[in-house]
């Protein structure tokens, strides 16, 4: 019993001695956040979004160079989601109306009203598209961060015109239906750079077609993908 209440007396001396309210200190709180130590803490933020574009139907691994005049534009607007993880994980969705035009040659055969060989027809659509992405963020400092970003992009034709504008009597194509030239689903891989100030960020997406989207075999390429370069402007509501 008497060894038994030493060792007692012994441990409670120990604690005192390794504590620190023994040296006249308060218990130090835990001043490392959830998101430091890596835990998770899913937080939601959304934004306004607006972009430019570079629209090209065609192979999306094509490394021929085109006349400025065949270069396509367009443009989209919408809104974004942004579920974070943590400081540097996240994933990215939104919803996006987007516009696209270009011209596109389309290989004739001979007729009495033409000769055989490759005309420019005039390719407009618009679009709802579905971008799904994860995301890396590199923090400089409280205000500046780095964003790369990688996923998919679902797109749905919904209106759209292919026309020749010229003086040729040449045949008439539709875009979309039973007529049409292209197919409405479409997917892309996606790969992105963003930079953020604050509430506003800045990005540059490279959208690569992945879809066979030609109906017909009139085009100048058996392949025909719908890729975009993209360059972002988005504002967020929440804090960042």
């Amino acid at each position: 019993m008497k060894i038994k209440k030493y060792v007692v007396i012994a441990l409670w001396i120990v604690s005192l001695a390794i504590s620190p309210v023994a040296e006249g200190k308060e218990p130090a709180a835990d001043t490392v956040s959830p998101v430091e130590r890596g835990v998770s803490k899913w937080r939601f933020n959304w934004g306004l979004t607006a972009s430019i574009d570079i629209f090209f139907p065609g192979k999306c691994t094509s490394t021929e160079g085109k006349d400025p005049s065949q270069i396509g534009y367009g443009c989209s607007a919408g809104v974004k989601g942004i579920y974070e993880c943590n400081e540097k994980w996240y994933f990215e969705s939104g919803l996006l109306l987007a516009f696209g035009y270009s011209p596109v040659d389309v290989r004739l055969e001979e007729s009495s009203d033409y000769r055989a060989g490759y005309y420019s027809y005039d390719m407009q659509r618009g679009a709802i598209q579905l971008p799904i992405h994860i995301g890396y963020r590199f923090r400089l400092t409280d205000e500046y961060s780095l964003r790369l970003s990688a996923g998919t992009q679902l797109s749905y034709g919904f209106a759209g015109s292919f026309d020749y504008d010229g003086e040729k009597s040449l045949p008439k194509y539709d875009l979309y239906g039973s007529n049409g030239v292209w197919k409405r689903f479409g997917a892309d891989a996606v790969v992105g750079l963003h930079f953020d100030l604050n509430n506003l960020s800045v990005g540059i997406n490279g959208n690569f077609g992945v879809t066979q989207m030609a109906k017909r075999e009139i085009f100048s390429s058996h392949t025909m993908n719908e890729s975009e370069c993209r360059i972002d402007f988005t504002y967020w509501f929440g804090s960042r």
